[in-house]
């Protein structure tokens, strides 16, 4: 999406009064939608907790590839 168009579908997604699953690599995206965080490298999950524990790991960040 463009910038626009990001904005405009964060909004949206931001108003919707619903659980949501976000299936994304944007991490700048999950950290304005989400608190809690799966991440998977090679097909297991390596993480499972808060979304603010892997943004600020920056070892960890590199190690999956998400840096």
């Amino acid at each position: 999406l463009d910038p626009a168009g990001m904005r405009e579908i964060t909004e949206l997604l931001l108003d919707l009064d619903q659980t949501l699953l976000l299936v994304t690599h944007h991490l700048d995206l999950a950290e304005r939608l989400c608190d809690r965080a799966l991440v998977l490298d090679g097909g297991r999950l390596v993480h499972d907790g808060p979304l603010a524990d892997v943004l600020s790991d920056q070892g960890f960040l590199a190690e999956h590839r998400l840096a």
